[in-house]
């Protein structure tokens, strides 16, 4: 029934000009759904992985250099102007926009960090939230070349695996470039584990 799953997500899905649905190669039912509906493979290949939770024991985080925050309008076009990074595609502020008032929006927990010295602005991470499914998904994750290497995304991690379980939240889930050996590195670091490989298969509405 993958054709009727896909389907529905299509229904669902608002923000952007493309499908995209990022699907791991095991799973040979739905790669060829995917096909037989016009979607497009991509050449790049990403890692994904899976943590559950329950089985962390997750503590209280201490914010000493930085602080994290949901976001606000106030870091409005700080986060249209590093919007690119994690792809690297610019992102105009009508974009963002669509994607602030979009309906997917209602279920993600959209955070900033600050430098607390200096104010400026250090990265940003979303978790999208499946609060049926008690899953939530992580994407995108950035951090400013000045304030990496100092824990701050290992930090803002933790601190959202908090809030996810505060909200009955038990299984995240994150998928990165294969060739990003950093992020995978952080995500391993914090819990996650390694369920295999995928691709981003794409279709124009």
């Amino acid at each position: 029934h993958f054709e009727e799953i896909i389907s529905m997500l299509e229904r669902q899905y608002q923000f952007g000009k493309d499908y995209i649905i990022v699907a791991n190669n095991k799973v040979g039912k739905l790669v060829k759904a995917l096909s037989d509906l016009g979607f497009v493979k991509k050449e790049e290949e990403r890692f994904q992985a899976m943590v559950c939770l329950n089985d962390l024991e997750i503590k209280e985080v201490d914010w000493v250099e930085e602080q994290i925050e949901e976001y606000s309008e106030k870091f409005f076009s700080e986060r249209v102007e590093y919007a690119y990074l994690p792809t690297e595609q610019k992102v105009t502020e009508k974009m963002f926009m669509d994607y602030l008032n979009s309906s997917e929006h209602g279920n993600a927990l959209d955070y900033v960090i600050q430098d607390c010295k200096t104010k400026k602005y250090a990265g940003f991470l979303t978790w999208w939230m499946d609060l049926s499914n008690k899953t939530a998904l992580l994407e995108p994750v950035a951090c400013l070349a000045e304030f990496r290497k100092r824990g701050i995304m290992k930090r803002s991690l933790e601190s959202g695996f908090l809030e996810l379980k505060k909200r009955g939240i038990e299984y995240a889930y994150v998928s990165t470039s294969a060739q990003n050996q950093a992020a995978q590195a952080l995500y391993l670091s914090v819990g996650f584990k390694k369920v295999g490989e995928a691709n981003i298969y794409q279709r124009e509405k």
